[in-house]
């Protein structure tokens, strides 16, 4: 039975709050998405199929790096990621921080990230 809470304490850690503690503010997403910034969804193509976001692009977590690489983005060009619950879409930053890119911020949900694209619609 320890065992089992330490496991479901460190799950709730690294991916429940560790996520969302880095999720960027929705006007501040709002505002970049607003300006051109690539809006990719990280969520699988099953799920994108299911349900997306206009405007927003789908770069599968599994195949981020090739689809990233082949969408040409500059290195300093902001990019906005999302995924269902802000898990992926964290990973995702992670990836593409190592990969050079600097202005990457995870709008953590889909739920969020519709959110934001809202604000600055009428």
């Amino acid at each position: 039975m320890h065992w089992f809470v330490i496991i479901l304490a460190a799950f709730i850690v690294f991916y429940i709050i560790l996520p969302k503690l880095n999720q960027a503010p929705l006007e501040e997403v709002a505002q970049i998405i607003e300006e051109g910034a690539p809006f990719i969804d990280v969520r699988t193509s099953r799920e994108f199929s299911q349900r997306s976001i206009s405007g927003s692009k789908n770069f599968p977590l599994n195949r981020l790096r090739e689809d990233i690489q082949s969408a040409n983005f500059e290195k300093d060009q902001p990019i906005v990621l999302f995924c269902l619950s802000g898990a992926r879409s964290a990973s995702a930053q992670r990836q593409l921080k190592m990969l050079g890119y600097t202005k990457v911020m995870n709008v953590g949900s889909i739920g969020r990230a519709q959110k934001a694209y809202e604000l600055n619609k009428p």
